[in-house]
């Protein structure tokens, strides 16, 4: 949890047009939101109430904020676990940047886990690296992925095989298995 406050407040020192309390309060919200398992619209709804804004740009700080907390604390864990190379995944939808995608391709075979990605002029660890341009961490969804380990290699092509879950889609499975126990 220390990884993630930390993470946060990094992450938040980039929130624009707000000054240094504010960006701590709503590192603190968003925090707080999580460690209690608040999905994006629970966080949402704090961001809007502290900083008194739209709902849309609540969404995109809290979209932005977890994304770069989630980023760091999957890149520790790809350290811990001795990761060899790494490699960027995007959303592969409509929305993805130009230079997300370029990158993903860029990086499909692999670089050190130590080496920063270059995407769009910045240099970032992972994505939602909070020393990345707001336009390259600002509603970002990509991640951070394994391509060697331990020996064993994984392409994108593994990964497109994949299911990814979201908290909400966690949260419905959970409540359909406590039915069945009922």
């Amino acid at each position: 949890m220390n990884i993630m406050r930390a993470s946060l407040l990094r992450s938040s020192q980039s929130i624009t047009n707000v000054n240094r309390f504010t960006q701590k309060l709503v590192a603190n919200q968003i925090s707080s939101g999580l460690a209690v398992g608040e999905g994006l619209n629970e966080l949402a709804s704090r961001i809007a109430r502290t900083l008194g804004s739209s709902r849309g740009r609540a969404i995109s700080i809290a979209r932005t904020q977890t994304g770069g907390a989630v980023g760091s604390g999957r890149h520790t864990g790809m350290k811990a676990a001795a990761v060899d190379k790494k490699g960027w995944l995007t959303a592969r939808d409509k929305n993805v940047r130009p230079a997300h995608r370029q990158a993903e391709s860029d990086y499909a075979a692999g670089i050190d886990l130590d080496v920063p990605f270059q995407v769009g002029g910045d240099f970032l660890m992972y994505p939602g690296d909070p020393a990345g341009s707001a336009g390259n961490i600002i509603n970002c969804r990509c991640v951070e992925i394994a391509i060697k380990a331990a020996g064993k290699s994984f392409d994108l092509a593994y990964y497109s095989t994949l299911q990814f879950y979201s908290y909400s889609d966690m949260q419905k499975a959970h409540a359909e298995r406590d039915k069945k126990k009922e």
